[in-house]
């Protein structure tokens, strides 16, 4: 860990030196280099500002795990239950219940991570232990012979709370760098979008591909890498190790601190009305994407490309809503960002 800890502060010592020898050369081109190099620039000021470890984090979190690996995930597991496990449509959409477990349960895990160090660490060890459950998941769901499907749920399940673990992790290294630095707040939002908007295009327009070559199976293996570079980025990113002493009466008094606060906080208006919403949309949306997928795929030969290019066209559109939001940061309010951000979802709901 000690190592780790050199290392990830000599990266963003290099990261920070760069960006100013790129500055002083940057304006003598025309437009559309101005337009190329506009976002290396920006991923350069967020490298000197925030860290390149912190940087490197939201991108493998927020691009390689949630969207490529969410996207490479959905297309590959659908022909999973449909070709290996050879369930019915409502059958899918019952265990896919199970799925969202682990994300139900992320207030649990940001209380772990806030208040359970592992010696003297919040955040490194939630990576590395995230990473080994999704590595160990996705190795029995890829190479195991003739799984039944409560096997095959519980790695799903698996694969689940490595996301959801990772997610929560990176978004307290998030809100921590808000408190910081609030300026920069809007721009680690717009990084996060932008890379998982990205890293979903990804994934849609490759999976199929593997897919078609190695099975649905042999697909899900592909999905061993993002919890592997998870384990590398919990023993890489930075993070100042914390010497505690009675430990275990600063963790219950933490515990019982941070129960109280999410109770005082849920209180706010301004908290619990946006969440309030978004319950709502979210529960009240009718999903029929199961019996949609086994209707446009219930054809010989099958086409794997095909439901992967409608995947692709929802998230091309929710990456260039992102692209027209960071452009027009400080132009437009809150309530034009957010009128843009539900025409997208609109959209990307009537594809």
């Amino acid at each position: 860990m000690r190592e780790g800890e050199h290392a990830a502060m000599e990266m963003d010592d290099l990261a920070g030196s760069e960006p100013a020898r790129g500055e002083s050369h940057g304006g003598g081109g025309g437009g559309l280099v101005e337009t190329v190099l506009q976002p290396v620039r920006w991923v350069q000021m967020l490298c000197r500002e925030l860290g390149a470890t912190f940087v490197a984090g939201v991108v493998l979190v927020f691009g390689l795990n949630q969207g490529f690996a969410g996207s490479f995930f959905r297309v590959a597991s659908d022909y999973y239950w449909k070709d290996v496990q050879r369930v019915q449509p409502a059958t899918v959409q019952f265990l896919s219940v199970f799925f969202y477990i682990p994300w139900v349960l992320k207030p649990l895990w940001g209380i772990l991570t806030d208040v359970f160090p592992v010696r003297g660490y919040h955040r490194r060890p939630y990576f590395i232990f995230s990473g080994i459950i999704g590595m160990s998941a996705t190795a029995v769901l890829a190479m195991g012979i003739g799984l039944s499907v409560t096997s095959a749920v519980v790695c799903f399940v698996g694969i689940s709370t490595a996301v959801a673990i990772a997610d929560v992790t990176i978004d307290a290294c998030i809100a921590k760098n808000s408190i910081d630095k609030p300026a920069l707040a809007p721009d680690m939002q717009s990084l996060c979008a932008f890379s998982s908007s990205l890293g979903a295009l990804i994934g849609y327009s490759t999976s199929g591909m593997f897919v078609h070559h190695l099975g649905a199976q042999g697909a899900l293996g592909v999905l061993a890498l993002p919890p592997a570079m998870l384990v590398f980025l919990g023993f890489y990113i930075y993070e100042l190790k914390k010497h505690q002493h009675n430990a275990k009466e600063k963790v219950l008094n933490k515990l019982s601190v941070a129960v109280k606060g999410m109770v005082q906080t849920i209180k706010y208006p301004v908290v619990w009305k946006p969440s309030l919403y978004m319950f709502l949309s979210l529960a009240l949306s009718i999903s029929t994407h199961e019996g949609q997928f086994y209707w446009y795929t219930n054809k010989e030969p099958p086409n794997p490309g095909f439901s992967q290019v409608i995947f692709f066209m929802t998230w091309l559109m929710l990456l260039l809503t992102t692209r027209f939001v960071t452009h027009s940061k400080g132009s437009l309010s809150f309530y034009q960002n957010f009128l843009a951000h539900r025409i997208a979802a609109l959209c990307r709901s009537q594809m």
